[in-house]
């Protein structure tokens, strides 16, 4: 019998996002991101593709063996056609696998080439720390420039609106993504029925199911489903079999509705907020206060 031929091999392909780079090397893609460079076998690699609303954003899913979740590398790039091409390499550059085939830890075969120290702000995302940094230099700015114009009731209300603005900026933010998740679970999941496996304490669970592939799942999310039975306790978990969003809990419609009124509070502290800081600014420059 004569052997198939060898897979052709990836052309070297560089992705590079605001945040990272991968590119692809003989037998393995290279991953460096926040100072650590990771090589990372084709065999230990289950699955590339890009997700996201403009597809700039790829994702790699590596192997792991039944019933443990697998660990998952992504990284963003604002050229989506980049993207797609990577991932397209990549994605061929792939061993051919039959899915009953048992599968290694992908994340036990990652080698670290390159490891940065950790420092105090290690685990802190390079994009928190920048937004947080260009905020205090807005704030420190506006609050300077009112206080040099003599304006102390202005500056009072500046240094004080940056709470509820802040405050109720996380909430919306909170709110909206919970909505979106449950909003396209609602048109494209599938709800299926889920065990109670393990209860934390505080607002969330382990819950086990069989998804529709036949593979059982465990998430872990709030605990507060709509429940079906308390003996076994059983309850509603939707998920999204293209994976687009993580699996949630089928919360009640009266909780629903408690939800989207938080989000309402957190959008009154927002536009409050708004008008103590950005408007105040405004007035002290102008000198035209529109609605004094």
């Amino acid at each position: 019998m004569t052997p198939p031929p060898p897979r052709p091999e990836a052309p070297a392909l560089v992705l590079r996002g605001p945040f990272g780079t991968v590119w692809l090397d003989p037998g393995a893609i290279m991953l460096k991101r926040d100072g650590d460079l990771l090589r990372i076998p084709v065999h230990a690699v289950e699955g590339i593709r890009t997700v996201g609303r403009r597809a700039t954003l790829v994702e790699l899913s590596l192997t792991a063996p039944p019933g443990t979740p697998a660990t998952v590398h992504r990284l963003r790039c604002r050229d989506r056609r980049a993207v797609a091409r990577f991932a397209e390499a990549a994605e061929a550059a792939l061993p051919v696998r039959d899915r009953t085939e048992p599968r290694e830890d992908g994340a036990v075969l990652t080698e670290y080439v390159e490891r940065r120290e950790p420092g105090p702000l290690a685990r802190v995302p390079r994009r928190l720390l920048v937004a947080v940094t260009a905020a205090l230099v807005v704030h420190g700015g506006g609050l300077a420039t009112m206080i040099v114009a003599g304006e102390t009731h202005q500056a009072i209300m500046w240094g004080v609106g940056v709470v509820p603005l802040v405050l109720g900026a996380m909430w919306v933010r909170v709110v909206a993504q919970g909505m979106y998740r449950r909003s396209v679970l609602r048109r494209h999941g599938v709800t299926v029925v889920a065990t109670v496996r393990k209860r934390h304490s505080g607002y969330s669970s382990v819950f086990r199911f069989t998804d529709l592939s036949g593979a059982t799942r465990e998430i872990e999310a709030d605990a507060l489903p709509r429940r079906l039975t308390t003996k076994p306790e059983r309850v509603e978990v939707a998920y999204d079999p293209r994976g687009r969003v993580e699996p949630r809990g089928v919360l009640p419609r009266t909780l629903r509705a408690f939800i989207a009124a938080g989000g309402l509070v957190g959008a009154a502290m927002v536009v409050g907020g708004l008008y103590l800081l950005p408007y105040q600014l405004v007035v002290v420059l102008t000198g035209w206060d529109p609605l004094g």
